[in-house]
């Protein structure tokens, strides 16, 4: 059940059809929704030729979250400078930037031998992990930050006594901020080597996408065009 107290968007969209999942799974509707909104452009200017307009080059990716989505795109065959991507979001709203986003993954080897001979043998990657997720600033996290506040994610946790190994991604609206939280990662391993000095650790790290304004910002007209259709739509 969706209850408006838990989603004051709900306020907004009265006399609207909502479409959900049945909470099993999710409803991966921001790309369905965009690809929706995309074919209802193409189908109405084919149906309204009188509406005057530039020749429309139009493209649908995957892994729009990693970065590598366009990875393949032949931009000379694209011939535009500048693209507007149709996503989820309120109607009329505009967004000129967004994080810079890192990957980063600590991986942990530890000593695994028989519990009932583990005393001053056993390194538990397991736990050391689990110690390395305690050890974030708590202030980090997505649950406790909003708007251009930046984070460090752990997204996914395995392994065993053995080997473990825990995935972040880090995201920030400037550049320092990613390097910074990468740091933080770096002092949180370099003193978990010192906590368990057997053990093996390693950090990597690795940049997924920019903050797009960086771009933008060279050519106000593309995000004034926008807004100017908004307006123009009311």
């Amino acid at each position: 059940m969706i209850k408006a107290a838990e989603n004051p968007d709900l306020a907004g969209l009265i006399g609207h059809t909502v479409i959900t999942s049945d909470g099993t799974t999710l409803l991966g509707s921001d790309d369905k929704a965009g690809i929706a909104a995309i074919l209802t452009l193409v189908d109405h200017l084919l149906a309204h030729p009188e509406i005057k307009h530039g020749p429309l080059r139009i493209g649908f990716n995957p892994d729009e979250e990693t970065g590598q989505g366009t990875l393949h795109l032949d931009v000379a065959k694209v011939k535009a400078d500048y693209a507007y991507t149709v996503d989820g979001g309120h109607v009329g709203e505009i967004e000129n930037e967004t994080f810079n986003a890192a990957a980063a993954e600590v991986r942990i080897t530890g000593f695994n031998v028989h519990p009932g001979y583990a005393k001053d043998k056993m390194v538990n990657a397991i736990k050391i992990a689990a110690r390395l997720v305690g050890m974030l600033p708590a202030e980090l996290c997505p649950e406790k930050t909003e708007k251009r506040q930046g984070y460090i994610h752990p997204l996914h946790m395995t392994g065993d006594v053995g080997q473990a190994s825990v995935k972040f991604i880090l995201r920030d609206f400037e550049w320092p901020g990613i390097e910074e939280k990468v740091k933080i990662l770096e002092h949180i391993v370099a003193l978990l080597k010192i906590e368990h000095p057997r053990a093996v650790l390693e950090l990597s790290w690795k940049e997924q996408y920019r903050n797009m304004r960086f771009h933008i910002d060279k050519d106000p007209r593309v995000v004034d065009h926008a807004l100017e259709a908004v307006r123009r739509m009311g």
